[in-house]
């Protein structure tokens, strides 16, 4: 009896030691990713401890993006739609229950790189470039199955997430609102670059008649403008919260739809792809 409880009192002690050793995860706007415990959500501040440690510590809510609680609650800060900057948001996200072998195809961030601005119809351009692809022949990625991008997108906006701040957002995040066990997330860069050439033809001639010169010569001007296309596409894939896939890639020709032919060269080498 006594050996019974005493084996009893260590598992009771193991469960409340992992957890108590469990983190929460403060997403930082400039990318940082903090484990922490959250001791407390204030109005203008966050206070927490670090693993180990017993001295708090603060942060300003106006530099966090998003908390991910060791529960599994997740609250977001900063997303534009509440009255104050430094006040979290107030409504509560949906969450679904994640669905197993299912793939979400996400927008591409697709950027111009002159300016920095995101070009969003070719952001879901390319995401339907990159559905059809595994659509085309679903026993290549067996046995998963497809989220249609409509429902993808329509999560995507009844949670506040912008398409050009996809990355920002964190991966247990878009899962949970998607319900997606793998994501594809995507990012293509372009820089267009101009080349002008002036042409000119003559034409038309003069002939002395006399002391005189009769006609005349004409020249015409053309202006030709040479444009090339120079990307950089990136694609990583995530089966849950683990990248299972990180490739970047330049196309090696400069055309238009030059990023079509590096995205489906680092698709069909993609693991969750049967060649």
């Amino acid at each position: 009896m006594k050996f019974v409880l005493s084996l009893l009192s260590f598992f009771v002690a193991c469960v409340a030691f992992a957890q108590n050793n469990k983190v929460d995860k403060m997403y930082l706007n400039n990318g940082s990713v903090l484990e922490v415990k959250v001791i407390k959500v204030g109005a203008n501040s966050i206070e927490f401890t670090y693993p180990g440690e017993s001295a708090q510590n603060e942060e300003k809510i106006e530099n966090l993006r998003t908390i991910v609680f060791s529960s599994g609650r997740v609250q977001q800060f900063n997303t534009g739609n509440s009255a104050s900057p430094s006040a979290p948001t107030s409504a509560p996200l949906e969450y679904k229950e994640v669905q197993p072998n299912t793939l979400a195809v996400l927008p591409v961030a697709f950027y111009d790189k002159a300016s920095g601005k995101l070009w969003e119809d070719h952001s879901k351009l390319a995401q339907s470039r990159i559905y059809d692809f595994f659509e085309d022949d679903l026993s290549k990625i067996a046995p998963l199955k497809m989220q249609d991008t409509r429902s993808t997108n329509a999560s995507l906006r009844k949670a506040n997430i912008d398409f050009a701040r996809l990355d920002e957002t964190p991966v247990e995040e878009l899962e949970k609102v998607l319900g997606s066990e793998y994501l594809v997330l995507s990012k293509v860069t372009c820089e267009v670059k101009a080349k002008s050439t002036l042409n000119e033809t003559t034409y038309g001639g003069t002939e002395k008649k006399g002391n005189k010169q009769v006609g005349a010569v004409h020249t015409s001007s053309t202006v030709n403008e040479d444009r090339t296309y120079h990307y950089v596409v990136v694609l990583e894939i995530y089966k849950g919260d683990k990248k299972i896939y990180n490739e970047t890639r330049k196309p090696f020709l400069n055309m238009e739809d030059s990023w079509k032919d590096a995205m489906e060269y680092m698709l069909k080498r993609a693991p969750i792809y049967k060649r």
